[in-house]
């Protein structure tokens, strides 16, 4: 299955966290506004953000293609798929 960074930029505290808590039900948490998720397009991605979250701000999703190094240690076991 394709995995996806999910990049994020959202001034609205609320909405920040609606988004977090949602990555974060599904995805790998990376770093504060970045997220590793599995889905079969960004199109579902985007679709699965968009149910709780209107007008985003500023949302980018990523392809990851070839994954070359991962430095450091995990911030939490990846167990995730949209």
């Amino acid at each position: 299955m394709p995995k996806f960074l999910v990049c994020y930029d959202v001034s609205s505290e609320k909405k920040r966290s609606r988004l977090r808590k949602k990555l974060k039900d599904s995805g790998l948490h990376l770093q504060w506004s970045v997220f590793e998720v599995e889905a079969d397009n960004a199109e579902q991605i985007r679709k699965f953000l968009s149910e709780k979250i209107e007008n985003f701000e500023s949302l980018m999703v990523f392809r990851i293609k070839k994954l070359e190094a991962r430095l450091g240690t995990d911030w939490e076991i990846p167990e995730y798929r949209i």
